[in-house]
């Protein structure tokens, strides 16, 4: 499987990148530093997966992951430091608004630690029906 990163933070490009290469099968395919370098080479260069930072300069992921949906389609899994904040934003792009308004809800009273089973939860719940 090849999977690009598209992070603007060299510590979690690294993090990442060192548990991709450590999986047999799995190659990285490239790493782009904002939103609109990830557009450009998934263009040039689709990947099977790219993990893809919710924030960062230039075009965010949300942006970018609309722009390669549209224009070169691939596997994304939104990634961030930052669930509490940017969770909803997930939804967001993946069209769900209705999502992303109960779960912005819900994490405003979670404890952090809760937050990611809340995500699977919502989910499993919305991709399902």
């Amino acid at each position: 499987m090849r999977i690009a990163i598209a992070n603007d933070m060299f510590m979690a490009v690294e993090a990442l990148r060192r548990i991709v290469v450590k999986i047999p099968d799995y190659k990285l395919a490239w790493v782009a530093y904002d939103g609109a370098e990830a557009v450009s080479k998934c263009a040039a260069d689709t990947p099977d997966l790219i993990l893809m930072d919710v924030l960062m300069p230039s075009m965010d992921g949300v942006e970018a992951t609309r722009h390669i949906m549209s224009q070169s389609p691939c596997a994304i899994v939104m990634v961030t430091a930052s669930v509490n904040r940017y969770a909803a934003k997930v939804f967001v792009v993946y069209g769900m608004p209705k999502v992303a308004v109960e779960l912005k809800a819900a994490v405003e009273v979670l404890p952090v630690e809760a937050i990611a089973s809340t995500c699977i939860s919502f989910t499993a719940k919305y991709l399902t029906k």
